[in-house]
């Protein structure tokens, strides 16, 4: 596995991008009290996006980053709230 960490809070929480053992695919991540959480399985499975990198978060945990949708370039940002 490899991690790029891309982002932080005031809160200590973090954001980055990292690929997961047997996948090519990078996927977006948020690390909240030390545990890292893959942000894919967050969001609806047929909602048709890949979230590959995060790039920053706010205090209220909103996550700004990037991705695909429906596998198709280009790349597109994405919000998520929490």
């Amino acid at each position: 596995m490899s991690q790029c960490l891309l982002g932080t809070n005031n809160r200590g929480q973090f954001v980055g991008s990292s690929t997961i053992a047997g996948d090519v695919e990078s996927h977006a991540f948020v690390t909240v009290d030390g545990v890292m959480t893959d942000l894919n399985p967050q969001i609806p499975a047929d909602s048709g996006w890949l979230l590959e990198y995060a790039y920053g978060l706010n205090e209220r945990g909103q996550i700004v980053g990037a991705g695909h949708r429906d596998g198709v370039a280009p790349i597109r940002a994405f919000l998520l709230s929490r």
